[in-house]
C-alpha cells in the first residue's frame, strides 16, 4: 500500500463511485478498481460493497477511510510545518463575524487559510483535513486528532428592527437558518414550541441574509445581542441567551 492508495480509497467513499473517483483524480477507472483490489487483498477483506446504485463501505471499509483521514492529514500537517506555511482554521460564519469584532486577541492573519462552513460541515469538514484551530459549537469529542483549547459563550437575544415600537412584532415571521444543524435554529424552534408560538417560520440560508431582513423590519430571529450596537436592531425581552463555544486546537 502507498499514500496514492489512501487518495483513491477515500476519493472513491465520498463519491459514491469509481467512474466519479477516476474522474476527479484523472486516472482510468480500470486503474482505480485495480487500486481497490489491491487494497482489499493487502487488508484479506471486502472493502467496498458494489451495486447498481454505485458503491458503499463495509464496516472495515469506514474503519480505513477513517484511518486514512487521519494520515493524509497529518501528512499535510507536517508539510505545511515543513514549508514554513501557517496553519488553516476552520470557523462557522457566525463565530468568525463575532470574533473579528468582539475579540481583539483574534488575528486572522495568523493563519494560512480561513475555511468558513456551516455547522453541520464542521465534524466532516474536520476529519478531512487537519487544522491548527477549529472554532464552532460542535463538539469534536469523537476526532482524536483534536483537543479543546478553551471554551466562551455567545450571548444572543431574539432581535427585531430599531423602528421604535415594543413588544414582539405581529405579521412577520421567525428567521431560522437552513442549516440543520445551526445552533441558533435548534434554540428558535425549542423556543417557538415551547412559547406555543404561531408565528410563520421562514428558513434563510444565510447570517448576513437574515440580519438584513431583520433590520427591514420583515422578520424577527435569535441573533448574536452585540449586533445591537452595529446595526439597526433592538432586542426583544431582556433575559440573554448563552450559547456555548469552543476552540480546538491540534492534539499534541
Amino acid at each position: 500500500m502507498n499514500l496514492n492508495d489512501l487518495e483513491i480509497f477515500e476519493a472513491i467513499i465520498e463519491t459514491g463511485s469509481l467512474n466519479k473517483a477516476a474522474k476527479a483524480l484523472g486516472y482510468a477507472q480500470s486503474n482505480i478498481s485495480a487500486r481497490l483490489k489491491s487494497l482489499e487483498r493487502e487488508f484479506h477483506t471486502t472493502l467496498m460493497e458494489r451495486s447498481a446504485k454505485g458503491v458503499e463501505p463495509t464496516k472495515i471499509g469506514k474503519r480505513l477511510y477513517r484511518a486514512s483521514l487521519r494520515i493524509t492529514a497529518e501528512l499535510d500537517d507536517v508539510r505545511r510545518e515543513a514549508a514554513g506555511v501557517p496553519g488553516d482554521l476552520l470557523i462557522t460564519e457566525t463565530l468568525l463575524h463575532y470574533m473579528m469584532t468582539n475579540m481583539p486577541s483574534f488575528h486572522p492573519e495568523s493563519y494560512g487559510t480561513i475555511v468558513v462552513r456551516r455547522q453541520s460541515d464542521i465534524v466532516p469538514e474536520a476529519r478531512r483535513h487537519q487544522y491548527k484551530s477549529v472554532v464552532a459549537f460542535v463538539d469534536l469529542g469523537e476526532l482524536d486528532n483534536y483537543q479543546v483549547i478553551s471554551a466562551g459563550m455567545l450571548e444572543a437575544s431574539y432581535l427585531a428592527a430599531e423602528d421604535g415600537a415594543k413588544g414582539f412584532p405581529v405579521g412577520i415571521p421567525l428567521l431560522i437558518n437552513h442549516d440543520k444543524e445551526c445552533v441558533f435554529r435548534k434554540r428558535s424552534l425549542r423556543d417557538h414550541i415551547a412559547t406555543h408560538d404561531s408565528r410563520r417560520l421562514m428558513e434563510v440560508d444565510s447570517l448576513e441574509t437574515i440580519v438584513t431582513m431583520v433590520e427591514q423590519g420583515k422578520g424577527i430571529a435569535l441573533l448574536p445581542s452585540y449586533l445591537t450596537e452595529q446595526r439597526k436592531l433592538r432586542k426583544l425581552g431582556t433575559e440573554p441567551i448563552r450559547l456555548q463555544y469552543r476552540v480546538y486546537g491540534e492534539a499534541e
